[in-house]
């Protein structure tokens, strides 16, 4: 494992918490090879205007706090995306690094986009993908807190970015090769 991938999976997201086995049978409502590859009419079709992006694994190739090395193809589908007027807000939903003006500014995004992460005033929160707080955070300053349907989370993890958001309500695509993510890593001692 490398000293990335080690620290993602042991500082981000807390030991014990990680529940792999809750993914079994969890399908997403819509799924693609890559973020680049996302048909925007069928993202629409879900009829959920406020559409939430994972930045690492789904727009970048691994952790990357500032987001940097994003393709063309994925930065033209990112614009694709908020140009569409069936999408009120695009936001950024992650676990990733306390640099949201960098990871603004490398996506091309407006300084203005929500950037939903565990990070607060600088370091590491309390909340993370996998509890019902993250969303339900996101779902209360989003306004859709009583109608979760109208959110769809773009990400890569069957396990960050499907279950717990599926449960909540919200609609899920997910993209990449998500079939690695289908079971938990063994922490190593």
């Amino acid at each position: 494992m490398s000293g990335i991938d080690r620290f993602y999976e042991t500082r981000l997201l807390p030991p014990g918490t990680f529940d792999g086995h809750l993914a079994e049978g969890v399908r997403a409502d819509l799924v693609f090879p890559q973020f680049s590859e996302i048909d925007v009419e069928a993202l629409a079709n879900l009829n959920a205007p406020h559409a939430l992006i994972d930045v690492d694994g789904t727009l970048t190739a691994r952790y990357d706090s500032r987001a940097e090395g994003v393709s063309e193809a994925t930065l033209g589908k990112i614009r694709q995306i908020e140009e569409d007027p069936r999408f009120e807000t695009v936001s950024i939903a992650t676990e990733n690094g306390g640099h949201p003006e960098d990871m603004l500014h490398a996506l091309g995004m407006s300084a203005t986009t929500a950037v939903f992460q565990t990070w607060e005033a600088g370091a590491l929160g309390t909340s993370w993908k996998t509890t019902e707080r993250f969303w339900r955070k996101i779902l209360f300053e989003l306004d859709c807190f009583d109608e979760p349907e109208k959110v769809v989370i773009i990400g890569d993890s069957v396990v960050r970015d499907v279950v717990m958001p599926q449960t909540l309500g919200l609609k899920t695509v997910l993209v990449g090769k998500h079939d690695r993510r289908l079971r938990p890593r063994p922490l190593e001692a």
